[in-house]
């Protein structure tokens, strides 16, 4: 069965949705150009196999009510004008809408099912059944209001990269900033760490990662703290930030204050290209030596690990 409303704490919100459907050829620089226009976060989805328009895909962004989208709409109406002239398939689209929180919690409901998202690691809803093969995770989500289900880039290459850090080394303690729906965390706890924190400054992120951590049973090593960074206390042996680059770049000192000397670090959120060279720049600087780049279509993730003699 579905979950119930996800409402308990506060009302509902309203939000713009904001959508544009495009041939896939030209589906990663859309999305590179709607990430940069808003810090909303975006989505991308292709076309299911068989469909009519299985060579298109869909970006998706949603603006909150109080947000005027008017700039943001114009400038993707331009660039989809551009390039329907250049173009001689089926034109882009684009479309909005306004959408209520409840409407938009129970549309993704429709369409998430388990899915296997790393090597062992499996995510489920709580209203669908899955029996996991050997050696699998299994991590029932219920995301709630908060961002991270496991389906994003982002995400999935974050996870790919704590994967590959369990497996090269033991790691005992864990923060994982900003951390949304708890998915990171979790999957940390899953695969043997003792002892992980997650943060982060949204109510909905910290009611959604709390209510996912009781589901999973994971109480006794992952917790939800309410403070900031900066007003954390303790190091740890992995730190995690699957954020935006530009907080990233904010909380790099705070980030390399509380990580363990020898420690890694995992950064996803951001854009291949130009943001990623100026996160490895700032990074190397502060004593890290990338160890691993992951790439999917225009999202990177990092892999860090700090130097022995960096005190």
């Amino acid at each position: 069965m579905p979950p119930q409303s996800s409402f308990t704490h506060r009302p509902p919100r309203a939000w713009h949705k904001i959508s544009i459907s495009v041939p896939s050829q030209f589906a990663d620089t859309a999305s590179a150009l709607m990430a940069s226009l808003t810090t909303s976060g975006i989505e991308q989805k292709e076309s299911p196999l068989g469909q009519p328009d299985a060579q298109r895909e869909e970006i998706t962004t949603y603006i909150p009510e109080d947000q005027d989208p008017t700039s943001l709409v114009a400038t993707l109406h331009d660039f989809l004008t551009e390039l329907n002239k250049n173009f001689s398939g089926p034109l882009a689209t684009l479309s909005q809408e306004l959408l209520i929180e409840e409407d938009w919690n129970s549309h993704w409901k429709e369409h998430f099912k388990p899915f296997k998202l790393t090597e062992r690691l499996v995510i489920r809803p709580s209203w669908e059944l899955y029996d996991p093969l050997p050696g699998e995770l299994v991590l029932e989500m219920d995301p709630g209001m908060a961002f991270g289900t496991g389906l994003h880039a982002s995400t999935r290459l974050a996870l790919h990269l704590i994967e590959n850090s369990f497996a090269t080394t033991p790691i005992a303690t864990v923060l994982d900033v900003g951390t949304g729906t708890g998915i990171l965390g979790m999957a940390c706890a899953l695969l043997g760490a003792k002892t992980v924190i997650g943060l982060d400054n949204d109510i909905d992120a910290r009611t959604a990662a709390s209510d996912n951590i009781h589901k999973n049973c994971l109480d006794s090593v992952m917790r939800i703290d309410p403070r900031d960074l900066p007003d954390l206390d303790g190091r740890f042996e992995l730190v995690i930030a699957n954020i935006t680059q530009d907080v990233l770049t904010l909380l790099a000192p705070d980030i390399m204050s509380h990580l363990s000397p020898g420690g890694n670090v995992v950064l996803s959120g951001i854009l291949t290209g130009e943001q990623a060279e100026a996160t490895k720049r700032l990074y190397s600087s502060l004593g890290l030596v990338l160890t691993r780049e992951d790439r999917d279509k225009e999202w990177s993730a990092l892999l860090f690990t700090q130097r022995i003699d960096i005190k």
